[in-house]
């Protein structure tokens, strides 16, 4: 019988996790924040937002890229980005450098459930919010809720990821601590409850049905 692995410590993940998406956006291209179907929700918060920020995006930006502060782990990833006129820092969620109440519009999508501290996490992007900013979250829903697109997506992630490296970014499944509620349109599961994107639709504000989320 083989003995656990020992736990890492919080630099050898950073370490790792760094390892995978330097390597992951290397080889990627950019993808304009304009075809996510966030990009009405994030459009109608634009005029308001002088200061923006937007947590780990990658190569897959959900604000404009121009006039926007982006921080990620990432420096191939940043390299991108700053190449079309955005701003770039290299960091963590858990440990923002900017100074208290500073951005009108802040984005983190999908990276919560990849926090260990995510009480720390959520903390930090308030504390950087300006008084009367917009916060924009999104987490995976949990497992049981999944349609057969998230299985497949999920699915085809993880072969990629065995093929290019042979492990994953360490995460954890939050997904039954964040509320659902069902659209309004078709009645089905919204991904993320903070942005009440429709789960079963993949475009417009509340996807091709139209609803809402209460």
């Amino acid at each position: 019988m083989t003995s656990p692995s020992p736990a890492r410590t919080d630099s050898e993940l950073l370490d790792a996790n760094r390892h995978f998406y330097d390597a992951l956006w290397s080889d990627a291209r950019l993808v304009e924040p304009e075809r996510f179907n966030t990009w009405p929700l994030v459009r109608s918060l634009l005029a308001s937002a002088q200061h923006r920020l937007e947590v780990a995006p990658g190569l897959r930006p959900r604000l404009p890229i121009e006039d926007t502060q982006f921080i990620d782990i990432s420096a191939p990833a940043l390299a991108k980005l700053r190449a079309r006129g955005s701003s770039g820092a290299l960091g963590s969620i858990t440990a923002l450098p900017y100074r208290n109440a500073v951005f009108d519009l802040i984005c983190a999508f999908d990276v919560i459930e990849h926090v260990d501290d995510d009480e720390r996490a959520l903390a930090e992007l308030s504390r950087v919010a300006a008084p009367g900013a917009s916060l924009i979250t999104s987490a995976p829903l949990h497992p049981a809720l999944w349609t057969a697109f998230d299985d497949f997506v999920i699915s085809s992630a993880t072969a990629a990821a065995t093929s290019r490296s042979n492990c994953w970014p360490s995460s954890r499944d939050t997904g039954s601590r964040w509320r659902t509620a069902p659209c309004s349109g078709c009645n089905r599961n919204p991904r993320a409850w903070s942005t009440s994107e429709c789960g079963s639709c993949s475009t417009g504000a509340h996807g091709r049905c139209g609803g809402t989320t209460a």
